[in-house]
């Protein structure tokens, strides 16, 4: 494993087989940590207190963060885990809510022309760059879509 954390969830084992295949890893590690964000639950900071339910204030918004030296790029932070969110924000500053969400939702709140990035500035972090977050975002929604058109009438 590369660097001195151990990975604690199937997101982080992930991230972390992605990064020990060095220099040129395998599409099949790339897609492992694509189907563990989508499949898994993902912490984010948001600009307002969680609603009662714990889940994102309508109208409040999502942390987003540059993409390293490339300030003009923005990138949705998400994390793997609520700790490392709010050590992120203890360390970075920046939204100071701490929401978990589905990864899938956080993938469809991507905004358009961004780009996410999993636990920034971390040792097991991950970037998806803006043209693959877009086409992570169709595939979300077209499972969201095929989803619901298999949900029997009447259910919700």
């Amino acid at each position: 494993m590369s660097g001195p954390e151990h990975p604690r969830n199937t997101l982080e084992q992930a991230i972390a087989a992605f990064a020990d295949a060095g220099e040129d890893p395998e599409a099949a590690a790339r897609g492992q940590v694509f189907a563990c964000l989508a499949a898994g639950t993902l912490a984010l900071l948001s600009s307002d207190p969680p609603s009662a339910d714990g889940r994102p204030a309508s109208g409040s918004r999502p942390m987003l963060v540059s993409d390293g030296p490339d300030t003009g790029q923005p990138m949705l932070a998400v994390f793997s885990t609520r700790e490392r969110a709010e050590a992120f924000h203890r360390t970075e500053g920046g939204y100071e809510y701490p929401v978990e969400v589905p990864g899938l939702w956080a993938v469809l709140a991507t905004p358009a022309e961004s780009g996410i990035v999993v636990n920034p500035n971390q040792s097991l972090a991950f970037r998806i760059p803006p043209h693959v977050a877009a086409l992570l975002r169709e595939d979300a929604a077209a499972t969201l879509s095929e989803a619901q058109t298999r949900q029997p009438r009447g259910e919700s």
